[in-house]
């Protein structure tokens, strides 16, 4: 009876242990969405994570802005007001200005961090006295109730949904327009100096190898991103092939006319190899005294064909010590002095590799980081 007894509980157990593994298969036949997804997919916690997510009928919103949304219609309160009034007239330059007419427009700025100002722009027009002419101050962007700050930030707006997709887009086709003159206006004034200083340095945009393209010239700086080094960003963005450019041994500037050699570049070579022996140091003590020479001399003819004699011969010096720097120097001699017949024009383009500093700064940041090393001092 006893042995009886064993049998039917062993039984039992069983089968509540088979009857929860059905219902189990079961609950996983009626839960499996794909049969080609992972197991882990679909199993018991991934299933209660989806229902927990799930969201009901009832809980769905209407689209459009949150109850309290600030519309157009609603006034606006500005948390402090600025006047904007010109002085001059903008069409003869006199300063016997009255005010005319005084109109209120808001912008919404961030002064220094957030939170969001509203600024009341007071703009007040004045008539020229003289001319009877009307100038109107301008303040900020057309087509757009951002200031100047928002404007580089618009991005991380739109994300928050703090404004709506319009007022964004408002705000790019502004910027974009605003952005568009001053390019315009740079491009100008660059075109219309007498000499160029150009320079590149590698900078990786969006995880692809770039480069990026100085040119500065008298007030202006271009700068261009450009995926590659060729010759040809030369002839697209800096087409100035019957003006002086200032520039360093890059081949690609090889299609130009007229180039001045960097003297910056071959003096730092030539520093670090005068520091290898005697005849290194006195090597270089002559191309120094050389250099001295230049930035005295007349703009003349025979006096540049001097210099540039001297330049080869000095050359011819490092080459017999067995320094490949000697081509280099013999090869740039004849674009050495053209800062000599051309006065105003620099012997180097450090002010070109000022505008790119930033970029350099930023590109060994990234490589340092990237090196075990790096990681360790970070």
């Amino acid at each position: 009876m006893s042995e009886m007894q064993y049998v039917i509980d062993h039984l039992s157990t069983t089968n509540a242990e088979q009857a929860l593994e059905i219902e189990t298969l079961k609950r996983q036949i009626r839960y499996y969405d794909n049969p080609n997804s992972q197991p882990s997919q679909n199993s018991f916690s991934s299933q209660r994570r989806k229902k927990e997510n799930r969201i009901e009928p009832s809980e769905y919103k209407k689209s459009g802005g949150r109850k309290g949304h600030k519309g157009v219609s609603r006034e606006k309160k500005a948390d402090r007001k600025v006047g904007h009034i010109p002085k001059e007239c903008r069409n003869c330059g006199s300063n016997n200005v009255n005010v005319s007419d005084t109109k209120t427009t808001y912008t919404d700025d961030i002064p220094f961090f957030p939170p969001i100002e509203t600024v009341c722009n007071i703009i007040q027009s004045v008539t020229c006295v003289d001319c009877n002419h009307t100038t109107v101050p301008k303040v900020g962007f057309k087509g757009t109730a951002f200031g100047p700050n928002i404007m580089s930030l618009f991005g991380s707006l739109f994300e928050k949904k703090h404004y709506s997709k319009s007022a964004v887009l408002n705000a790019i086709s502004a910027l974009a327009e605003g952005l568009e003159k001053e390019h315009a206006r740079i491009v100008k004034g660059v075109a219309q100096a007498g000499f160029h200083l150009i320079d590149e340095s590698p900078i990786r945009v969006m995880c692809q190898q770039g480069y990026g393209w100085a040119c500065t010239s008298g007030n202006y700086v271009q700068l261009v991103v450009a995926p590659t080094r060729s010759s040809i960003i030369l002839d697209v963005y800096f087409p100035y092939h019957d003006k002086v450019i200032v520039c360093d041994g890059y081949v690609g500037y090889r299609g130009s006319d007229k180039k001045q050699r960097c003297w910056a570049h071959i003096m730092c070579e030539a520093e670090n190899i005068s520091k290898n022996g005697p005849e290194e140091k006195m090597s270089y003590e002559k191309l120094m005294m050389l250099l001295h020479d230049a930035k005295l001399a007349l703009p003349d003819q025979k006096i540049h064909d001097m210099l540039v004699i001297r330049a080869k011969s000095i050359a011819e010096l490092y080459l017999k010590l067995g320094y490949k720097f000697g081509t280099t120097l013999h090869n740039a001699a004849d674009d050495l002095f053209t800062f000599v017949m051309h006065p105003g024009v620099p012997p180097t383009n450090n002010e070109s590799e000022r505008a790119l500093r930033q970029m350099v700064i930023q590109r060994k940041i990234r490589q340092r980081i990237a090196t075990s090393g790096g990681m360790g001092d970070v």
